[in-house]
């Protein structure tokens, strides 16, 4: 009854909104009354949030009036009106008196004085006058207000002294304050029939989207009452909230993919099958105003990133077009990409001309999606309603971005580029009669074909303002440039080969400057910014320097100072003195940077230099990661004359690997932070509990890898917070109540070891959706968890204290369940019927003696993951698990009967079924409709892979009858069981591996003689209860191997140890080139601190179901080639801190790596890849730089592999469809 009531309220509430609704048709007959009777002046403002609607009515209006006794002038105040001149100019092109200049006009033609313009807009007015004027003032006090224009500018006068009829104005604006003495509209949202208009050519596409998955889903709505209709129509109806924008860029963004990828349906199910219930805690992710959060324009902005076919940097752009419109108002659309071009979303740049297409390319799919629209004459403008996005990515716009130029040029023409043209791979100012090109923008490619010192020296580069060099290879660029004295704009980007820049001091015109990349650039002089009092945007990343200039702390107008990856940098300017409106201080990878203050004995005295940065009132993003500093500045300052006790604007505060930090400061003037990353800062052992107070905005909140031995009490009070990370906090043994946190959605602890009690109940989280309690010291679950509906990850790894779990029924929602390496874990209540989303369950390492209840009947389960469950003794039977992908039972010894069949499975790719007692296996699928590889490990650890189940059936069947495995024994007897012929089984695990190789198995008898073991090339180690490999070596006084396969060895903790006299004796010791290591629960470390020269010669490894390493390399393998990993738990990184390049590396593949989320080395000749399920490997391209030939996939969603083939040549670079 009560849910009747439920959905009768809402019926009622639903029909009474429809009485209430206002038709686009009635709000434009209101405006048109609004506008009063002829020779009447009047004011009407139309208000309402972006998106509404607003500037489509005005439309309309002037259609309509145009018709009548009116005429019709409008002004877009979504761009910069300084002056008269400007005002006149944007006059001048609503009449067609002069147009945006194209390629190839000269602009000195069409520069015309404030005079002339005047005179031809009155001409051209009196020539149509009318009775009335409309004029139009679009999106008021965006960048321009109407006082501005109408008295400042003095438009007011101007209309009436030369177009005497009467003026009406109609204003569009987003603040929905009244005004006197006009009339004020509120735009409602769409009617049910105008939003369904809009819909309507998506109606089949809709329809095709919908499976029966989703038809649950939305009958469900239906019969809650939140949609009308169980369609996707009314489901999008309904999230869209009528606004005309969301349901706009939605079809435009469907009608361009076509399809939904894997990614891109868990989005769509997400946002839009949801409950209304759901979307405050979706707002307080997503949103900045969570009032106006709208879950379908959210959408189309997840269905662009989750686009596989969409181009590297669009992401980049797309938050970059926001806040260009935020500081700058609307763009040209050249002005745009190469915008983009200077931010370094592009880099690095080979060729201007291709970037400026993939800039291109991606402006048009945007244009396509409705994320830009054409205002007029190739002006651009976003669609608005999405500034109201939130963007929680760790970096956010500056992270991304090299300078920051949007901000520094603020729409005011002085400071832009000018009007540029692309040609012959450069882009440059459109030349005037006088040949004078005041902006160029070129690549050290195209930059070789001129005359050496004398390019900048040319007549027409006389008068630059603007100069953009990408990977510059002249020497004497710094005294050719030098001379430019008008510039303003300066980028010499990778520009290695520079060593010196001191007479660059010169250029005293400066606002931007950037000289990156410079890595023999060692020194600055300390008066170098002296004179360059303009100076608003600073990089100087890559260089070698070891302290910045002291002069930039006199900079009063900078906005950006950006010094990442500075390896040798050791101090900072004072930023105490001038430098007030700075927007981002980015000093990340200044890996020696221990102190930027000055020396001083107390601290608690110390008055100098950057001891508080509470001044800095504009301070959006400070990022100290990867430093080696102390402590952080403080955030608060109060006194007689100005009271900073809190700083509004700091969003981002990242302190990431930050080792030597020891404790956070008061960091409570901090209310506007959204993100706060101490993430291995493994020093940290203070917080104290004013530092989460006031913290209304904060979103994500990451102390991972850090000794706090406690979360501070005033976490309770952080109530938006959707993000709590405290993975591998190893000190902290409880942690407070956190049931105030209503709007949590990730809870991870994982790697706490300590960790015993959590306080409180997690009932109120109903957004709760991943929760991670691996490896901690916990022996049940925390209070309420299994209640929690919206669950899609339970996460429970290596709890060696976890016995038993509760009912698990209500986890409904659940798409994860792992429990591996739990192995105390022995009962699991309740049962699984009713998780029709569960795709992934991971039981390996407990003590279950059969599987949870009906688990064998989820239909669209795709991996059952059960390794080493020794006390598996039958499974039931499987056959209504027809999505199944991955079947591993691997080392369940006492496993001996699986019941029904697999021939059904027919997305069926991998079974495992090695080390067990299993006989006979299910019936193989009869066909598959994956395109990946097929393979089976059989219980005795054969392999077979092949590209259908066909034919391993019939290499099976062919075994049977003895022409193989005779084969094989004839072998192995010929040498006193000695030898094992390893034949299919290696050559799918390296394929290079020679035909009929003599593998010599070290368990065996060996009755082959010494001398014979000892030159070995290929050694089997399977099973063994060595402590590592290095002994077995050494028993056996083997100097020859090349290929050495090490396999369920549940012993071994470090692969490989050497003493002093192994150390010694390299060259006898390091001839490995092959390693495959598989199933070494212990394994910690592939050598210890003296074993590396062990692996000088490897070519390739493969490291496979190793749950306890946490990376592989503390020092590069120069000669790897190729390198695959998957299944290993805790990995975290491949390569530790620093680790160089790997100039070999071809191939790369990584599968089902859950934590992994560092490379930790760049692969410049990477060739192919594969990267299947590595959810937290986000490898930015100052990190990991590809090189140009690159083929592969990334994919968190099908397990299958994929190498694509490769690109014809080293030389032409191609697109890759993601990066690593």
């Amino acid at each position: 009854r009560k849910l009747q009531r439920k959905r009768k309220t809402k019926r009622a509430i639903q029909e009474m909104a429809k009485k209430n609704e206002t038709s686009r048709d009635e709000i434009v007959n209101k405006i048109m009354e609004s506008l009063g009777p002829d020779g009447v002046a009047s004011r009407t403002v139309l208000v309402g949030e972006a998106g509404i609607g607003k500037t489509w009515l005005a439309k309309e209006v002037s259609k309509r009036v145009i018709q009548e006794s009116y005429n019709v002038l409008w002004l877009h105040l979504n761009k910069r009106i300084e002056d008269v001149k400007s005002l006149y100019e944007n006059l001048a092109s609503q009449l067609s008196l002069i147009y945006e200049f194209e390629e190839g006009e000269g602009p000195d033609e069409l520069d015309y004085s404030v005079e002339t313009l005047e005179e031809k807009i009155t001409q051209e007015m009196s020539s149509h006058k009318k009775n009335n004027l409309l004029l139009i003032l679009d999106d008021e006090g965006s960048m321009t207000t109407e006082n501005h224009v109408m008295k400042e500018l003095n438009l007011q006068n101007f209309l009436k002294l030369h177009y005497s009829t009467t003026v009406k104005t109609l204003v569009t604006k987003r603040d929905e304050k009244e005004e006197k003495e006009s009339t004020t509209i509120k735009v409602p949202p769409l009617t049910e029939m105008e939003s369904l208009d809009l819909l309507h050519n998506s109606k089949d596409l809709l329809a095709s989207f919908t499976n029966e998955d989703w038809l649950v889903l939305l009958q469900r709505l239906c019969d809650d009452g939140e949609i009308k209709k169980p369609t996707l129509m009314s489901c999008i109806l309904s999230k869209s909230k009528g606004l005309p924008a969301a349901i706009v860029v939605l079809t435009k963004s469907l009608d361009n993919i076509k399809s939904l990828s894997a990614k891109q349906r868990k989005i769509f199910k997400e946002l839009i099958l949801s409950s209304d219930s759901l979307d405050a805690a979706a707002a307080c992710k997503n949103a900045i105003d969570r009032r106006l959060y709208n879950p379908v324009l959210r959408l189309s902005y997840e269905l662009l990133k989750l686009d596989d076919t969409v181009k590297r940097p669009v992401i980049a752009c797309f938050w970059h077009i926001l806040d260009f419109y935020n500081y700058s108002g609307c763009a040209y659309y050249r002005d745009l990409i190469v915008h983009w071009m200077l931010e370094g979303y592009f880099d690095p740049v080979k060729s201007v001309e291709k970037a400026y297409q993939e800039g291109h390319s991606i402006l048009m799919d945007f244009m396509n999606r409705g994320i830009l629209k054409i205002q007029e004459d190739n002006i651009v403008v976003p669609e608005f309603a999405m500034n109201n996005l939130l963007d929680l990515q760790d970096c956010g716009f500056f992270g991304r971005s090299s300078l920051g130029f949007d901000r520094v040029y603020g729409g005011d023409k002085r400071k832009g580029l000018g009007k540029i043209i692309l040609i012959d791979d450069m882009i440059q100012t459109i030349q005037s009669k006088q040949k004078k090109i005041t902006s160029i923008i070129v690549s050290g490619n195209r930059l070789r074909r001129e005359v050496h010192g004398k390019f900048f020296e040319k007549p027409e580069m006389q008068d630059l303002e603007v100069v953009v060099l990408f990977e510059p290879t002249f020497e004497d660029l710094v005294q050719s440039l030098s001379k430019r004295k008008k510039l303003r704009v300066l980028v010499l980007r990778d520009c290695d080969l520079i060593q010196n820049i001191d007479e660059l001091t010169s250029l005293e015109r400066l606002h931007v400057l950037e000289v990156s990349g410079a890595s023999s650039l060692d020194n600055i002089p300390d008066d170098f910014f002296k004179n360059m009092t303009q100076l608003q945007s600073i990089n100087l990343s890559g260089l070698a320097i070891k302290s910045s200039p002291s002069t930039i702390e006199n900079l009063s107008m900078l906005r950006c100072f950006i010094l990442r990856d500075c390896s040798e940098l050791q101090d900072l300017p004072n930023f105490n003195v001038a430098t007030t409106k700075l927007e981002v201080i980015d000093i990340h990878g200044a890996r020696k940077l221990e102190s930027y203050f000055d020396k001083v004995k107390d601290w608690r005295y110390y008055k100098g230099k950057n001891k508080n940065f509470a001044h800095l009132q504009q301070l959006e993003h400070l990022d100290f990661s990867d430093t080696q500093i102390i402590r952080l500045p403080i955030f608060h300052s109060k006194d007689s004359t100005n009271d900073f006790s809190k700083m509004p604007s700091l969003t981002r505060l990242l302190l990431r690997n930050c080792t030597r930090l020891k404790r956070l400061p008061q960091l409570k003037p901090l209310t506007k932070l959204q993100i706060l990353d101490a993430s291995g800062a493994t020093s940290l052992v203070e917080m104290l509990e004013v530092c989460l107070e006031d913290k209304n905005e904060l979103r994500i909140l990451d102390i991972s890898k850090t000794t706090l031995p406690e979360l501070a009490d005033t976490i309770a009070g952080v109530v938006h917070l959707n993000q709590l990370l405290l993975k591998n906090c190893s000190q902290i043994e409880e942690l407070p109540s956190i049931e105030s946190l209503t709007h949590l959605e990730v809870f991870d602890v994982s790697g706490c070891n300590k960790l015993k009690k959590i306080d409180g109940s997690f009932g109120k989280m109903s957004y709760l959706h991943k929760v991670n309690l691996s490896e901690t010291n916990l022996g049940k679950l925390p209070n309420k968890i299994p209640e929690l509906s919206n669950l899609k990850e339970l996460i429970i790894r290596n709890c060696l204290k976890l016995k038993t779990l509760p009912n698990l029924e209500k986890l409904t929602q659940l798409e994860i369940f792992d429990v591996s390496g739990s192995t105390e874990l022995d009962i699991i209540e309740g049962s699984f019927e009713n998780m029709p989303y569960l795709y992934r369950v991971n039981l390996s390492g407990t003590n279950l003696s059969e599987l949870p209840n009906k688990i064998s009947e989820l239909s669209n389960l795709q991996e059952l993951i059960l390794r080493n469950c020794s006390k598996l003794k039958a499974l039931p039977n499987l056959e209504k698990l027809t999505h199944l992908e991955i079947f591993d039972v691997s080392g369940s010894t006492d496993l001996e009967k699986i019941e029904g069949s697999f021939e059904s499975m027919s997305y069926l790719c991998e079974v495992n079924l090695s080390g067990t007692k299993l006989k006979t296996f299910p019936e193989l699928p009869k066909q598959s409709i994956l395109c990946s590889s097929k393979r089976i490990v059989l219980a005795d650890s054969t392999c077979l892979e092949r590209d259908e189940w066909s034919q391993i059936k019939e290499c099976l069947t062919t075994n049977s009858e003895g022409s193989i495995i005779s084969k094989v024994a004839e072998k192995t007897c010929k040498k006193g069981d000695k030898l094992v012929y390893h034949g299919d089984r290696y050559r799918v695990l390296d394929p290079e591996v020679p035909l009929g190789v003599d593998i010599v198995d070290i368990n065996k008898p060996m009755n082959l003689g010494k001398e014979y073991i000892a030159k070995a090339e290929y050694v089997s180690i399977s099973e063994n209860g060595s402590q590592n490999v290095s002994s077995i070596f050494h028993e056996f006084q083997m100097s020859s191997v090349k290929g050495c396969w090490v396999e369920r060895c549940k012993d071994m903790e470090i692969l490989f140890e050497s003493d002093e006299k192994q150390e010694k004796d390299k060259s006898s010791s390091s001839s490995l080139e092959n390693l495959w290591i598989s199933n070494l629960p212990l394994l910690k470390s592939l050598y210890n601190s003296n074993g590396g020269f062990i692996f000088k010669n490897l070519k390739k490894l493969s490291v496979d179901c190793c749950p306890s390493i946490k990376s592989l390399f503390p020092e590069i393998p120069e000669n790897l080639e190729i390198l695959r990993v998957k299944f290993c738990d805790n990995l975290e990184r491949l390569f530790e801190v620093e680790a160089g390049e790997l100039l070999k590396l071809h191939k790369l593949h990584l599968l089902d790596l859950p934590v992994l989320s560092i490379v930790g080395a760049k692969l410049p000749n990477l060739v192919k890849y594969t990267i299947v399920k590595c959810p937290n490997l986000k490898v930015k391209e100052d990190e990991l730089r590809l090189g140009t030939r690159i083929t592969g996939e990334i994919s968190e969603d099908q397990p299958h592999k994929f190498i694509g083939p490769e690109t014809q040549t080293p030389t032409q670079p191609t697109e890759a469809t993601s990066t690593v």
